[in-house]
């Protein structure tokens, strides 16, 4: 059965490299055809040829078997092994995944996560001494000591606003300073920023006039872990349904600490997989990260720029495997006047948008939003 299974797979799509082998897949129309023993004899070795051709082609060849998933109850991975999931390799060598098949996809987002973690997926925090002292990126983190009373008022008065939100709520935007400011606060709610507020608002509120319905909950200086910790803490109650989930964020990582494009693309999944796991019936939008300068007040493009380029180009080849979530980009060319240098009309600071930067940048999210839910 195991062979003619995998002849009458393999040689249906060969270029799919994940697949779950059960006795209930076996294809029907083979059950009642397949007694003469010699003809099961020559489908089983040619399917045993095929696959060692496919095996030389196709490296990254994996069976995802059954004992696996009768496991994930307890490790939460899915997988057995690293020798059955190459994700995590393909993660780091960027090879082209728009091929591959998954089965469960809360099960994929989770195994590659762990594998990455087990692995080297790692933050280094900069230390006092200029070193760096690394930390698992995903695991769950609250704002750093000197700001984190403040940060954690700021948290609880953002869980209040999703809480107490009544109606039909079209799109949930959660992410860091970008979405703090375009809400209308600076500094964790220290100060208004009431020009990001109009625009915002005229392009999310139906009470001024827009066309869809949106909330936004940010917080300034967080990172993936910061809203790892968010979610998992109030930011998605029970009683709110947004129908998209809009998430930006990662560029403090590169801002702030020593992360690689693999460790802010792993974190950032793992922000997908929990808001899945509260909301499973909304669509999860993951936006490329915008332009940014190594150091705030500089308008020239650098290294960080070069990491965010290579985080969203994983965020996006990710994206394409998993239904529910979906991954948009701001056209950079538009906030940019030259390859090296970013516009100081449509990014006030070299990393956060203007009251026109919020303008524009939302314009082109509406008409995503809307062609994704018409």
């Amino acid at each position: 059965p195991l062979c003619i299974f995998l002849h009458s797979k393999l040689s249906e799509k060969p270029q799919t490299y994940f697949f779950l082998l059960t006795s209930a897949d076996e294809p029907s129309h083979l059950s009642s055809t397949m007694s003469d023993l010699r003809l099961q004899t020559k489908i089983c070795l040619s399917s045993i040829i095929f696959l060692l051709i496919v095996s030389f082609q196709a490296p990254s060849l994996s069976i995802w078997r059954p004992s696996s998933l009768s496991n994930a109850t307890s490790n939460n991975t899915g997988i057995e092994n690293d020798d059955f999931y190459p994700v995590s390799r393909l993660l780091s060598t960027g090879n082209s995944i728009q091929n591959l098949k998954v089965i469960n996809w809360d099960k994929f987002l989770s195994s590659v996560l762990n594998i990455r973690i087990s692995n080297s997926s790692r933050q280094c925090d900069i230390d006092l001494e200029g070193g760096c002292n690394c930390k698992h990126l995903v695991a769950l983190s609250k704002g750093e000591s000197t700001k984190q009373d403040r940060w954690q008022r700021h948290h609880q008065s953002l869980v209040q606003t999703s809480q107490s939100f009544t109606g039909d709520l079209d799109v949930l935007f959660l992410g860091d300073s970008i979405i703090e400011q375009w809400n209308g606060t600076r500094w964790l709610g220290k100060r208004s920023f009431i020009d990001s507020r109009k625009s915002f608002q005229n392009t999310f509120s139906k009470a001024h006039g827009a066309q869809l319905e949106g909330l936004a909950l940010g917080a300034a200086g967080d990172n993936v872990q910061n809203l790892n910790w968010h979610v998992q803490n109030g930011f998605l109650p029970e009683r709110v349904s947004p129908r998209v989930i809009w998430i930006l964020i990662g560029t403090n990582n590169f801002g702030q600490h020593c992360s690689t494009p693999e460790n802010v693309a792993s974190g950032v999944l793992e922000v997908v997989h929990q808001s899945h796991l509260r909301k499973p019936n909304a669509t999860i939008v993951v936006q490329g990260l915008l332009p940014r300068s190594d150091s705030i007040g500089n308008f020239l493009l650098g290294d960080s720029w070069n990491q965010i380029q290579r985080t969203n180009d994983l965020l996006k080849s990710i994206s394409r495997l998993i239904p529910f979530l979906h991954y948009y980009e701001f056209p950079s060319d538009k906030l940019l006047i030259s390859k090296q240098e970013m516009s100081n009309q449509f990014l006030r600071d070299g990393v956060h948008p203007s009251a026109a930067g919020y303008d524009l940048i939302g314009k082109d999210i509406e008409a995503e939003i809307l062609k994704l839910l018409s």
